[in-house]
């Protein structure tokens, strides 16, 4: 069985989410797949990486809040969830969520209940994922819509 390791920043819903569809892939393919919390790593990446002796490695950049050196796992076959792609090693294999079909899924159901008003309440760290859904979704609900942006 083939030990990968989930290296997320801090567990909360949508990491659990995310984790669900993973733990049945990985089941399906005979992967042990193991969170961990970036902090567990202590700043100490190399090290933590020999401990657990992982045979890949996917790493949910999508809400950061720690620093990671993410050189240590060059050694490793590595997937970014989500990780900026200023930020992206040379040749690194990186899934990034569909901003588009996540913003239009929350418009149309938005839409159903026929609001007087919008707003769009942006992540509260930097990322490079809130932005652009705050784009599309003014680009979706289009000029004649004022957009309150918080």
């Amino acid at each position: 069985m083939r030990n990968i390791i989930f290296i997320v920043d801090q567990p909360c819903e949508p990491i659990s989410r995310k984790a669900e569809g993973l733990y049945k892939a990985a089941g399906n393919l005979g992967w042990r797949v193991n969170p961990i919390a970036i902090d567990r790593f202590q700043g100490k990446v190399t090290d933590g990486l020999a401990r657990l002796a992982p045979d890949g490695c996917i790493v949910d950049c999508s809400q950061l809040r720690s620093a990671l050196d993410l050189r240590p796992l060059r050694h490793y076959p590595t997937v970014y969830v989500d990780l900026d792609p200023a930020k992206l090693p040379p040749g690194a294999t990186t899934i990034i969520t569909a901003t588009d079909d996540i913003v239009s899924e929350a418009v149309n159901e938005l839409r159903s209940c026929h609001p007087t008003s919008w707003a769009f309440v942006g992540y509260g760290l930097p990322s490079h994922w809130s932005p652009a859904r705050q784009r599309r979704m003014a680009e979706l609900l289009g000029s004649g819509v004022r957009l309150h942006c918080y």
